[in-house]
């Protein structure tokens, strides 16, 4: 089925139709002409679910279904509701064969019923139909113990080696009433040190200055929480040009088998103020070396990092707030199964969020990003699906969306929804393909008000679908085939108070109810129609930043 005839049908279906076309379309041809017998989708094994706090990930094992025309339909309730809400469906993925896709929006700590039906004009062997349950973990974390810190200002790092368990963790925290800082003035490499194999760790509420590389370093650590904490004055004066080892406010890194890194949460943080700086790629013609705000290297993934404020300013520039390395491996920062959420982060020499690597079920929404040369980087998405969903992006020298790798790298599913993009006056584009070839990406009900190209994708035949975004009349784009046949055309979005802040649409705006319903993603519009970028008139203003500050807005539940 053409890829337009999806509006003729309902909002799932729709949705389905999409996720088949791209699998046939844009995956990479295999060699020689399948059989028959191999286009029929083979169901392998049961489902299974992999939790955050307001999400889920989702796999479907699978062989067959050479030709990449089946699709899986999901739909999902919370435990004890009797009404069922369509999900987005699962994509086709390899490595392994697989569906795999994502629900969200969900409650914290609660169980969900999931049912998946796959579908495939060739036939479905094995179990088409699959139930099953999953809960999503729970926020409040039960503590067995805790080690108070004493008030006032140490000069010694924090070192910590005692364990905790699953069901009860280890709590380090200023003594009751009290605030507790450690400056460690440069002489030592952090604040805090997380001794590797350390487990079921919070670290709480702590003023950590000045350490000569990280804050906190957690390296081989995994189920740790740190939150509450403000970091800053660390890293070295001139920045560090050793790539995928930067120096950060959190700092994480595998050390091997035996240590292996997972399962961290990052909130509620505010970093700030590094000791150095970072080279610009103007001026120096080089990747940016210098500080990071959070760095994760070599994880098994599972991470949420969620309402940090990680901000530079005009004398200490960040390489990237969020990264890590190695772009060039499936194990790339975040690797999978994470979420980054609800944080504000600004100037930024590369990348304000840089997603590099499998991205296996990575999810990215609900950020404020700004003064930065990028505002999410996505160079590659190897394994995926990658979903990018409701941030801001503003302030921007280069593009909102950097996107691909050379040599074919890029091949995951990565969808691109209802982001604003701003940025009229640089030149800067909103998707670039900076780092070579990319296939499946879909893009639907973003604002990319850029003086750039809107789309820049130098594709010599088509391997993604760009539709129903909007952007300028000029300068165009430049992507194979003809892209965005539905899209929002017109010299502004109409924001409410750009000048200040407020992305937000005005009455009158041409991107109020032109968006495409997209099940389990936008559904609760308000309009006729779901509102084009980040921001859905009448919805309340998003929580960028800590949650302990004052004016925060409740996260808006299903």
């Amino acid at each position: 089925m053409p890829l337009n005839a999806m509006l003729q049908s309902s909002a799932a279906a729709r949705f389905a139709v999409l996720l088949a076309a791209l699998s046939a379309a844009f995956l990479l041809p295999a060699a020689g002409a399948p059989a028959a017998s191999d286009n029929r989708l083979t169901v392998k094994g049961p489902p299974s679910a992999v939790p955050t706090f307001q999400c889920l990930g989702l796999y479907l094992p699978c062989a067959g279904d050479a030709n990449e025309n089946a699709s899986v339909l999901v739909r999902y309730r919370r435990a004890g509701e009797a009404a069922w809400r369509e999900g987005p469906p699962l994509v086709s993925c390899e490595t392994p064969r697989e569906f795999r896709g994502s629900l969200f929006g969900l409650v914290s700590g609660a169980t969900y019923e999931i049912e998946l039906e796959a579908r495939d004009p060739d036939g479905v062997a094995g179990e088409a139909k699959a139930a099953f349950s999953a809960r999503t973990l729970d926020e409040k974390f039960p503590v067995v113990r805790t080690i108070r810190i004493a008030a006032g200002t140490r000069a010694e790092p924090l070192v910590i080696d005692l364990s905790g368990t699953a069901r009860g963790y280890v709590l380090y925290a200023p003594a009751e009433g009290g605030k507790a800082t450690i400056d460690v003035a440069g002489k030592h490499p952090a604040c805090v040190v997380i001794r590797p194999g350390t487990s079921y760790v919070i670290v709480r509420g702590l003023r950590l200055l000045n350490a000569a590389h990280h804050g906190v370093d957690a390296s081989g650590a995994h189920h740790l929480v740190i939150e509450r904490c403000e970091i800053a004055g660390w890293g070295r004066p001139g920045g560090n040009e050793k790539e995928g080892d930067m120096d950060a406010g959190v700092y994480a890194r595998q050390r091997g088998r035996d240590a292996p890194v997972s399962d961290l949460v990052i909130q509620d943080n505010h970093i700030h103020a590094p000791r150095g700086d970072t080279n610009s790629w103007q001026e120096s013609k080089r990747h940016p070396a210098g500080p990071q705000g959070i760095t994760l290297v070599e994880t098994d993934g599972r991470h949420i990092l969620r309402y940090n404020r990680i901000e530079g300013d005009a004398k200490h520039w960040f390489n990237d707030g969020i990264g890590g390395g190695w772009n060039d491996t499936d194990r790339g920062s975040p690797h999978r199964d994470s979420d980054i959420h609800g944080n504000e982060i600004r100037y930024c020499r590369d990348d304000a969020v840089e997603s590099e690597g499998g991205n296996v079920n990575v999810r990215i929404w609900g950020n404020r990003l700004a003064n930065t040369y990028t505002g999410v980087a996505l160079a590659p998405v190897r394994r995926g699906p990658a979903y990018v969903l409701r941030n801001v992006i503003t302030d921007f020298d280069e593009c909102a969306f950097k996107l691909g790798w050379p040599e074919n790298h890029s091949v995951g599913p990565l969808f691109i929804f209802h982001n604003t993009a701003v940025e009229p006056s640089r030149g800067a584009a909103g998707l670039e393909d900076a780092g070579g070839p990319y296939r499946r990406i879909v893009t639907r009900n973003n604002i990319l008000a850029v003086g750039g190209r809107p789309i820049y994708d130098r594709a010599k035949e088509v391997a993604s679908d760009y539709d129903h975004d909007f952007f300028p009349p000029e300068p165009g784009l430049v992507a194979p085939g003809k892209p965005e046949p539905h899209a929002v055309r017109a010299p502004k979005p109409g924001f409410v108070r750009p000048e200040t802040g407020d992305f937000s649409l005005a009455p009158g705006s041409p991107a109020l109810d032109r968006g495409l319903p997209l099940p389990g993603l936008n559904d609760g519009f308000r309009g006729k129609a779901p509102d084009l970028g980040a921001l859905e008139q009448g919805d309340p203003t998003p929580r960028y930043g800590p949650r302990t500050e004052a004016g925060s807005a409740p996260v808006r539940e299903r």
